[in-house]
């Protein structure tokens, strides 16, 4: 009678062991003291193959295979990978390329980064805020576009519980014609049906 069992040489101690024909795909070990040292054993081996030294600060590191396969294991972590950065950034020759770069932006009367406010030729004076509205300059403090036109439509500040309501649900419309003023009770009646 054929024996269904397969004698295999244990990983860890090198003893000879059988074990069913359909486990012999998966047990390498004859115990689970053998299994556990074997385990460690891989571990430290795989450890001592990733072991890498920062070329910054010297000092043993163990990266991620896949750092390793895609050439990023150099520095030992962000602070020594940071401080290479700026030290690059800061040569004599980058500051060279970085100053011919300005100069050559300058002559050619372009900007490399684009002005902010006032100085950038796009400037209008106005700017979206989170709530969707348009948000303007009006004498030194930021007001919302639509409650200003009103306000100088009607001749007078709008009262705290007042509502400048878009009638076309646009909030960038701010035309007089697309604007009227309600109590809030009047506006949370307006938009109860929008949900």
């Amino acid at each position: 009678m054929k024996s269904n069992r397969v004698e295999k040489e244990c990983l860890s101690c090198e003893k000879v062991f059988s074990v069913p024909a359909c486990r012999d795909w998966r047990e390498h070990c004859c115990s689970s003291p053998c299994k556990k040292k074997h385990r460690e054993n891989r571990a430290n081996a795989d450890k001592e193959a990733r072991e890498r030294q920062c070329i910054r600060c010297q000092e043993l590191f163990y990266p991620r295979w896949t750092q390793i396969n895609e050439g990023h294991a150099k520095y030992c972590g962000f602070v020594c990978s940071n401080k290479a950065m700026i030290e690059a950034a800061h040569t004599p020759e980058a500051n060279a390329k970085r100053t011919e770069a300005l100069r050559v932006a300058k002559l050619e009367g372009r900007w490399l980064s684009p002005p902010k406010g006032k100085s950038n030729p796009g400037y209008k004076g106005k700017r979206l805020g989170l709530c969707g509205y348009i948000l303007v300059n009006d004498e030194g403090r930021q007001v919302s576009e639509h409650r200003l036109v009103m306000e100088r439509f009607i001749g007078r500040a709008l009262e705290s519980d007042e509502i400048v309501h878009h009638i076309n649900r646009d909030k960038t419309d701010n035309r007089i014609e697309n604007l009227q003023v309600m109590t809030r009770a009047e506006h949370i009646n307006e938009h109860r049906n929008d949900a």
